[in-house]
């Protein structure tokens, strides 16, 4: 949406058509937004926006109150209070563009990466040698050293962990010395093995999820369970889709985990990041599976999952500015591997999926079946990006 006016582009992560008028979405990985006023005075904007374009009065009481989808899949709608925030909002920016004197600003690679004005700001971040750029440092931490006269990751590199003082945000011993590895190994390029990894035995099964955020009134709905198996070779890749019934998809994806299990009963099913197990805990509950012990299996704490983020963030540190999937697999000092569709993501596959879905409905099944084979291939990439982390990160050690 675009107010020429204000000088205002906003763009909501999603738009929906309900029985009262178009009502904008966003996602949040926030667990709740009650006080959190950059979220709330964001919604206000778009919700502004929106009225602008539907009616000449911008009557924003007219239209169904914005919908926030909670890091935990909860559907939360916004009152519209939040139009005093936006109006406080745009005041604010509008006194800051008249200003001769920059704010302070820090780099957040989740928030930044998505930014139009992202080439603009990086060069200037990376000019200056910020701090944030390190994903070790937010900005309440990057205050702390600046007030101990760290003032670039270039000094923070070249320092010692005694050097920096115990301080709010630097409590931990540990999380002091993992900013200067993370310093150091941004400056040089190097991986820093913090130590010897103790890698798990077992058999590696890949695992990696696609989900509808706005399935199961808001709840999300996994529509592809991705997974790869041995040899790894090109038809080691397995797959549950989901077309229409949900409690099918999840009862087919544990029928493949059973024989998985039955066939390699040391298997550990590796996914990245902790969301694979955010989503089975929720449809246990969903399915009241919490009894069934194939379940309590998958979910125990000594079960089967294994997060190899977790275990990447806790013994290596990389010369990254993120320690996602694909900023770790794309660099070609590091995995060095590229998925065949360029333009393929996480958003970019919930999209092609309700594509599917639309034409799919409407008949056109050669188109459906080519946007399915689309997000299959995005999604066997994915599992295949997890082996080959694994294989780069064991060939360090040889």
């Amino acid at each position: 949406f675009r107010d020429d006016e204000h000088d205002l582009l906003g763009t909501p992560d999603f738009l929906l058509l309900t029985d009262e008028g178009y009502q904008v979405a966003d996602a949040k990985l926030a667990l709740s937004v009650e006080k959190n006023r950059a979220i709330l005075a964001q919604l206000g904007i778009y919700q502004r926006l929106l009225a602008n374009s539907q009616n000449a009065a911008g009557d924003e009481q007219a239209l169904p109150n914005p919908l926030v989808f909670l890091g935990d899949g909860e559907a939360f709608e916004v009152d519209l209070e939040i139009a005093e925030l936006a109006t406080q909002f745009l005041s604010d920016m509008q006194n800051l563009k008249a200003s001769e004197n920059k704010p302070d600003a820090h780099f957040a690679y989740s928030k930044c990466s998505a930014c139009v004005f992202l080439d603009l700001c990086l060069d200037e971040f990376e000019s200056t040698d910020d701090l944030t750029l390190s994903p070790a440092i937010d900005a309440r931490t990057a205050a702390q050293l600046k007030r101990q006269h760290f003032e670039t990751l270039s000094s923070v590199a070249q320092t010692e962990p005694e050097d920096i003082l115990e301080a709010p945000f630097l409590r931990n011993p540990d999380k002091r010395l993992r900013i200067i590895q993370q310093a150091q190994s941004l400056k040089s390029g190097d991986v820093i093995q913090r130590e010897a990894p103790p890698w798990p035995s077992g058999t590696f099964i890949h695992f990696d999820i696609e989900t509808d955020p706005l399935g199961a009134s808001g709840g999300g709905e996994v529509y592809l369970w991705g997974l790869l198996k041995p040899p790894y070779d090109e038809q080691a890749f397995d797959a549950v889709w989901k077309d229409s019934d949900d409690f099918a998809a999840w009862q087919d994806f544990l029928t493949r985990i059973e024989i998985y299990r039955d066939q390699w009963p040391d298997l550990l099913l590796v996914h990245y990041s902790p969301y694979e197990r955010t989503l089975l805990q929720q449809y246990a509950l969903r399915y009241q599976s919490n009894h069934d012990p194939l379940v309590n299996w998958l979910l125990a704490e000594d079960g089967p999952l294994w997060d190899l983020q977790a275990f990447i963030k806790r013994y290596f540190v990389l010369p990254v500015k993120s320690y996602g999937l694909k900023a770790i697999c794309r660099d070609p000092r590091l995995a060095n591997f590229q998925w065949r569709l360029p333009e393929s993501g996480s958003q970019w596959s919930v999209v092609r999926y309700y594509d599917y879905v639309v034409a799919l409905a409407e008949g056109r099944v050669d188109e459906a079946a080519a946007i399915r084979d689309e997000v299959l291939i995005y999604n066997e990439d994915d599992v295949r990006a997890t082996a080959a982390v694994i294989d780069w990160l064991q060939a360090l050690d040889n």
